[in-house]
């Protein structure tokens, strides 16, 4: 798979060039998909991080929940499930997983976590500018 990242700017032309000539250079005795598409900033770190250590694990203490189990079911209801079968078995899974979602997405499902929390658990899930870890200072 070819994969190349064309920056803004004075040096797009450039890249661009350099994908074109990829492309030409490419066999012709098979078929391609080629897809453009724009680029976004994967997930941050720090916004997985509060994932795990405000929404999920607040969501868990009150259901008794796993966080993993509880993260792919909220992936599933925010962003639809996939059916496939294993060994004969009917199974479900997320369309989309959180190390997949660009930055923009991943503020989109913390914010569907927080309206689905409020509406099926009665509970408010604190914003990351909200939430303030309190640090024993004695």
């Amino acid at each position: 798979m070819y994969r190349h990242i064309i920056p803004k700017g004075e040096q797009s032309f450039e890249h661009r060039i350099t994908v074109a000539n990829h492309i030409g250079g490419m066999p012709d005795n098979v078929a391609y998909i080629v897809q453009v598409t724009q680029y976004r900033k994967k997930r941050s770190n720090e916004q997985n991080a509060f994932l795990h250590a405000v929404p999920l694990k607040l969501i868990c203490e009150h259901t008794g929940y796993d966080i993993e189990d509880m993260k792919t079911y909220l992936l599933g209801e925010c962003f639809g499930w996939e059916e496939y079968e294993m060994f004969g078995q009917r199974r479900k899974r997320p369309l989309k997983r959180s190390s997949d979602l660009n930055t923009a997405e991943f503020s989109g499902f913390m914010e569907w976590i927080e309206r689905w929390a409020a509406t099926e658990l009665q509970m408010i899930i604190p914003r990351p500018n909200e939430y303030l870890i309190n640090e024993d200072t004695t």
